[in-house]
């Protein structure tokens, strides 16, 4: 393998050579993360891949970012066996970071110390394990992976001291393939054609499956069911099962059996079928998770017969028609609601949208940032990049160009000055803080002796720091956002020292100069600059019922008060749904430090789980860069804080045509209009409600319209005038509040 920036090893009690969920799951979670740059994974096999199976693995196999590495025995690994040999690959590769999966791996490595620190452990609560097991296990952990948040608030409170450290890894499905064209048949004029992929087993209702298809076959005699996979179980209480299960395989009319199919071959198969089942015995611990399966039903665009369980509740809606609340219904909904190519049509749209939170490029992005060389993130280090020399001159016709140093911690909003310095023929370079207040005092002084121009991105001990050691003739500018205000730092500045403080809004410089007692004459507004083109993608279906929410942590986000709207929606009509896209607060290291905020997020979540109406209604969704296509669902943006400074997923949010549900706070009537700002989160429901289908088309195009005030065009020349290229700090200052 080459060299790479992060080493990664996998490992799962999972027999490679057959196919089911969790071989599903071992695959996928390998080509995720081999998918990152700089990423090279290493998948220790439990047991060789036969070489008629080799198939199965195919897409590892031809992966040049993974490694996979066979046992040293044709028989399934033992737990110990398993972490001897990965802790020799380690002492080969040296691997950064080791993912484990199975209860015996787990509790073997619990006991053990070779990989503290560098630990994920992938834990499903409730399956045997001893908790004071997990507790060790969570001590050696640098993260506890789970499946979904429920799992994830069981850790929390069996591990209480790994609160931080727990990050749920939702299921993950190959990226969208185009839809296929059912035809006119398949839609409802000719037999139902039905699918079943996955592990047969007792739990899984296997023999209960197929005698709901033999119901079907009485009504229908045409019905076909097409079963993938051949992983049939020899349960010891039931030894009837196994010959039981194989009759039904080759002896049932209608059944075509196609074995074990190669991942990416399934699709082809499930283009084929009309409906999808997934059927579980409800005492299975699996319900309160999401199956792969069902998922990859969905991106397919098939329809699925499913158990009625909370995690399905929230994922598809609680009124979804196709729940089963036991394997003795499932003939029941085949022969009714099932075989109404109407229902089907919904619940298919219904199934595909809720799959497209959780493909590969998705999963991808969210666990980016965890990686111990985060690939995707730029490195928390102070660095300088050469200055040089533009060739053009300045836009003043100075020469030579005018060296702009940037300084802080968070560059990420740096888009519309990186564009401002270059339009201007000036050169930049950055001083990156590793935190606040930390930083590499020699570096950030070479960088200081070079640079015309410096400016503080956040008002914090970069602003303090620069402010006492700048040249007189060197200009500053500090840009100060929300949370800044509620610091010490900006008291601590220099204030004769800084040329221009730039504020993101209004409100924030008037806060300012009450706080700081700040001279007026040396305040800018200029917001965040919004990329509204980017944005303007075509809504799907559904959107004018869902409200869409950017990042719910910290308490101050008021998710309670967004569950407030959707709950007095979701009385009126049960189809709108609140999707909270955003990292959890287990993410938030300061968050979970603090009592209030965690009893807030836990009183937030039991909320959903206790309400018929809420449960179903709200998704909670991992971040990704990709906000364009998630807006392309959400029909109304809300924001529900307490207070903010110029909020950017807002404002992209009504660059997409959203309607923005803004409940009212400090700056908001200086940034909206006040149609879309609201008292209270009921009169935020009601306005929602009571747009007609015309005249939401037209408040999305306002919405629309209203951003461009954001637009780079706009927003860059403030930052030319801020910057004010060639022009020394000895200049004449603006005499007057300015603002855009």
């Amino acid at each position: 393998m080459s060299t790479a920036s992060c080493r990664i090893a996998v490992y799962g009690e999972i027999d490679p050579n057959l196919v089911d969920g969790s071989s599903v799951w071992l695959q996928s979670i390998c080509q995720v993360l081999a998918s990152l740059d700089g990423v090279e994974v290493t998948l220790l096999l439990r047991r060789p891949l036969e070489p008629e199976r080799r198939f199965l693995l195919e897409s590892l196999d031809l992966n040049d970012a993974v490694e996979l590495v066979d046992g040293r025995e044709p028989r399934l690994l033992g737990a110990a066996e398993a972490l001897d040999l990965l802790e020799g690959l380690d002492r080969e590769r040296r691997f950064d970071l080791v993912l484990l999966r199975g209860q015996a791996v787990l509790a073997e490595a619990a006991g053990r110390d070779g990989f503290d620190g560098r630990l994920w452990s992938y834990a499903m609560t409730g399956r045997g394990m001893a908790e004071e097991t997990l507790r060790a296990l969570g001590s050696r952990s640098s993260r506890l992976l789970c499946q979904t948040e429920a799992v994830a608030a069981e850790l929390r409170e069996i591990v209480p001291e790994a609160n931080e450290s727990v990050l749920v890894l939702p299921p993950m499905i190959p990226d969208a393939r185009p839809l296929p064209e059912r035809d006119s048949v398949k839609r409802g004029e000719g037999p139902l054609r039905l699918v079943y992929s996955g592990k047969l087993a007792p739990e899984y209702c296997w023999l209960e499956t197929v005698e709901a298809f033999r119901t079907l076959r009485e009504a229908q005699p045409g019905a076909e069911l097409h079963v993938l996979g051949d992983k049939v179980h020899r349960p010891a209480d039931r030894p009837e099962f196994y010959e039981s299960a194989m009759r039904a395989l080759h002896e049932t009319d209608g059944l075509r059996w196609h074995g074990a199919v190669q991942r990416t071959a399934v699709h082809d198969v499930l283009s084929e079928c009309d409906l999808a089942l997934s059927i579980r015995n409800p005492s299975v611990e699996a319900a309160r998770e999401i199956s792969t399966k069902v998922l990859e039903y969905g991106a397919a665009g098939l329809p699925v017969v499913l158990n009625r369980a909370p995690a399905y509740e929230r994922l598809l809606g609680e009124d979804y028609p196709l729940f089963v609340d036991g394997p003795a219904e499932a003939a029941r909904v085949l022969t009714g609601p099932g075989a109404d190519p109407g229902v089907r049509a919904v619940t298919a749209e219904a199934c595909n949208t809720a799959s497209r939170e959780f493909t590969f490029s998705r999963i991808a992005s969210g666990l980016a940032a965890h990686l111990p060389s985060a690939p995707s993130a730029p490195q928390p280090t102070s660095t300088t990049r050469e200055w040089g020399r533009s060739p053009k001159r300045s836009s003043n016709g100075a020469e030579p160009a005018t060296r702009v140093l940037v300084a802080g911690h968070d560059l990420k909003f740096l888009g519309p000055i990186r564009e401002a310095v270059a339009a201007a023929g000036a050169t930049l370079a950055e001083d990156v803080w590793q935190s606040h207040t930390e930083h590499d005092e020699r570096a950030s002084r070479a960088a200081l002796e070079q640079a015309d121009v410096i400016l503080c991105e956040w008002c914090l001990g970069n602003a303090v720091w620069y402010s006492r050691n700048k040249r007189p003739d060197q200009r500053l500018i500090v840009r100060l956002h929300r949370t800044e205000i509620y610091t010490d730092y900006p008291g601590k500045v220099e204030i004769a020292n800084v040329d221009q403080f730039v504020c993101v809004a209004q409100h924030i410089a008037d806060e300012a100069i009450e706080r700081f007692g700040w001279d007026r004459g040396k305040l800018r507004v200029i917001p965040n600059s919004i990329d509204v083109d980017r944005f303007r993608l075509p809504k799907e279906d559904g959107a004018r019922h869902t409200l869409g929410m950017v990042g719910y942590v910290p308490k101050r986000k008021r998710l309670d008060q967004a569950l407030d709207v959707i709950e007095a929606l979701r009385n009126r009509d049960r189809r709108f749904r609140l999707l909270l896209l955003g990292s959890p607060p287990s993410e938030f290291d300061w968050v979970i430090r603090r009592p209030e905020e965690r009893e807030f997020f836990r009183r937030c979540y039991a909320r959903i789980q206790a309400s018929d109406i809420l449960r179903g209604g709200v998704a909670f969704l991992p971040f990704t860069q990709d906000l364009p296509s998630f807006f392309q669902q959400v029909g109304f943006v809300l924001s529900t804080s307490e207070s903010e400074g110029h909020q950017v997923a807002l404002a992209e949010g009504a660059a997409s045509g959203a309607v923005p549900v803004i409940l009212d706070r400090p700056g908001a009537l200086d940034q909206f209009p006040d149609r879309w700002i609201h008292p209270t989160a009921d009169r935020a429901a009601n306005a929602v409600a009571a747009l007609s289908v015309d005249c939401m088309k037209k408040e999305c195009r306002a919405a629309t319209a209203h951003t461009r005030r954001w637009s780079p065009g706009r927003v860059l020349p403030e930052w030319h005038k801020s910057i004010a290229f060639g022009v020394r700090s000895a200049a004449p200052r603006p005499s007057a509040f300015e603002s855009v």
